[in-house]
């Protein structure tokens, strides 16, 4: 993989992502990044998970926390103005407006 900004890897503690944790930190030495998001419930925190997991393959990882009340929408829609939008047609690709 190539990139012209640091590389990253969402990372959950379950086995989809750390086994493609393993593999990028296999390619890119330690020097990758990891992220976890947890929440303020229990229920839905992973992050204890994605932090052993970055600890055994010795990634530099980065954890936050988001209030239950964002869990929602995601992330970037807790508020509705940012919320993804109908689109009658597909924006890119075959039958887009030319």
């Amino acid at each position: 993989m190539m990139s012209d900004v640091p590389l990253g890897i969402f990372l959950s503690g379950g086995l989809d992502s750390t086994a493609i944790a393993a593999l990028a930190r296999a390619a890119f030495g330690p020097s990758l990044n990891t992220f976890a998001v947890g929440f303020d419930e229990p229920g839905f925190d992973e992050r204890t998970h994605a932090a052993l997991v970055a600890r055994a393959l010795g990634t530099r990882h980065h954890s936050l926390t988001r209030r239950a009340a964002t869990r929602r929408f995601g992330i970037c829609c807790a508020d509705s103005s940012r919320r993804p939008k109908h689109q009658p047609r597909p924006v890119t690709g075959p039958g887009r407006d030319a």
